[in-house]
């Protein structure tokens, strides 16, 4: 079987199917080609001088996904945390970014569609900040590693 490309090349079948395999994979592979996934560990608050918090957390992690826009949470309390807390071992929260220009992303969290926290992340220097609009605008600082 002979098939002919509209620039006037005839190709065999079997060379045809080949190339255009080719081309799928390439153009497959080629869709995370500029995905770039970010990770912040141990953040840790001002509050406590940017201290990771041992006593309460085991891991504590931002996830950015730059081609995805979103932010991934992951949290695994002590064991002491859980029982004094009676909370979850593991908490896995993902959201969407409102935006990402150049080094920073942000995003909002809302509470039946009003606005009750902002985020503000510096992608580079692994650090955010976190609005609380219902406790007076307070501003909490995190440095990650």
């Amino acid at each position: 079987m002979i098939f002919q490309l509209n620039v006037g090349i005839t190709i065999e079948g079997k060379i045809m199917k080949k190339l255009l395999s080719i081309i799928f994979v390439s153009l497959l592979l080629s869709g995370n080609a500029y995905a770039e996934i970010i990770t912040f560990t141990k953040c840790a608050i001002e509050r406590d001088n940017y201290i990771f918090d041992t006593e309460s957390y085991e891991r504590k992690e931002l996830r950015f996904d730059t081609t995805a826009k979103t932010v991934t949470k992951i949290v695994e309390y002590t064991d002491k945390y859980i029982k004094k807390y009676n909370e979850l071992k593991h908490y896995v929260f993902e959201s969407k970014l409102d935006y990402i220009v150049d080094h920073l992303a942000g995003r909002t969290s809302l509470h039946n569609g009003k606005p009750i926290i902002k985020y503000v992340y510096d992608l580079e220097k692994k650090t955010y900040e976190q609005m609380d609009i219902l406790a007076n605008y307070k501003v909490y600082r995190f440095k990650c590693l």
